[in-house]
Formats: structure tokens, sequence, C-alpha cells
């Protein structure tokens, strides 16, 4: 599954930033201010749903090497905006 940080934006914004599974959290984490910087981290499952025609957007786990927890929901509104920028119906779980 691919992994994601979240991180507070320039303009107080909560910032998704999705990568792939060969990345360490914390290698992100440091590409983008830092650990302390980070609020949420883990992986998501992303998949269209044919018959409502929505995207689903599930973030959940925990990212081992920043020892810090997804927090499921908010994350996957951080990651929502940071993909689609809020012209795509997903439905963020």
């Amino acid at each position: 599954m691919p992994k994601y940080i979240v991180v507070k934006g320039n303009m107080g914004n909560d910032l998704g930033i999705p990568f792939t599974q060969a990345e360490f959290h914390a290698d992100m984490a440091r590409r983008f201010g830092g650990d302390d910087s980070v609020l949420g981290a883990g992986e998501f499952s992303f998949y269209y749903d044919e018959r409502n025609e929505v995207y689903h957007l599930t973030c959940y786990g925990k990212s081992v090497s920043l020892d810090i927890n997804s927090r499921g929901y908010e994350d996957a509104l951080a990651l929502k905006y940071s993909l689609f920028n809020d012209i795509t119906e997903v439905i963020c779980h």
C-alpha cells in the first residue's frame, strides 16, 4: 500500500503528502520540516466505486519510523485536498 504523511502547510492547512512503499516516513518528514512537523502518518487505500461513481480514500496504520499513528478520517481529508483540490467526489474514511 502507498504511504503518506500529513504536515501543517504554509497557510495553516493540513497538507497530505503521498509516497511509495520504498520510502520511510521519517525520510519524507525530513524533506518537509522534520519529524516534529508531522501530524499523522500511515498507509492509505484508494479505489473507485463504479456503481456510485465516487472514489473512496482510507487512511490507517502507523509509522514505525516516526512512531506516529494515522488520524484516519482527518488524514484522509488532507490527502483528498492535496490530491484532488476538492474538485472530485471522494468519500473519506
